[in-house]
């Protein structure tokens, strides 16, 4: 699923103390809509693949037509004291459909599960990308330290929550 939150992506960041390293270390979906996806054939997984370098099995299952209302939400919070409570700076909030034309992490994860302008709203179908990794270092904030990071996904129609996943990752 739209696992997201897409965002997880901050790969070879540049930190404050240098180059750096994603690791994604757990992804799952928290919350969806049973009107539009089919979480029973969904899935979103952690492929480990070596110590520093795991990748994303993502399978989202859309069984009805998402409204062209519907919008992304992506956050991204640092981790303190085992817990996800500080903003790391990053939160957008845009239409399905607008943020395909931008140059954010939420687009290269919506564009890596096969969504294209041409299908927006998606069309129900099956959606996804059995290792997914985003290259896109040059869509996050220039300095990102060496920490634990959650990135939140959520698609919402109106005030309704459809889809929420978190993505946990380890920049070093």
């Amino acid at each position: 699923m739209i696992y997201l939150s897409t965002a997880a992506l901050l790969l070879c960041a540049a930190s404050a103390q240098g180059e750096g390293y994603l690791y994604i270390d757990d992804c799952y979906i928290t919350e969806s809509n049973e009107e539009y996806f089919d979480l029973d054939k969904s899935t979103v997984t952690v492929n480990e693949v070596n110590d520093t370098y795991n990748t994303m099995n993502l399978k989202m299952i859309i069984i009805s037509e998402l409204p062209e209302d519907v919008r992304v939400e992506l956050s991204i919070w640092e981790e303190i004291m085992g817990e996800y409570t500080i903003p790391a700076g990053f939160d957008i909030s845009l239409p399905i459909c607008e943020m395909l034309d931008e140059p954010l992490i939420g687009a290269s994860f919506l564009k890596a599960v096969g969504f294209t302008k041409d299908n927006c709203p998606p069309l129900p179908g099956e959606y996804g990308n059995p290792s997914y990794f985003p290259l896109i270092q040059n869509l996050l904030p220039p300095s990102l330290p060496h920490r634990k990071y959650m990135v939140s996904f959520a698609l919402l129609l109106d005030d309704e929550l459809l889809l929420k996943a978190e993505i946990f990752i380890v920049v070093n």
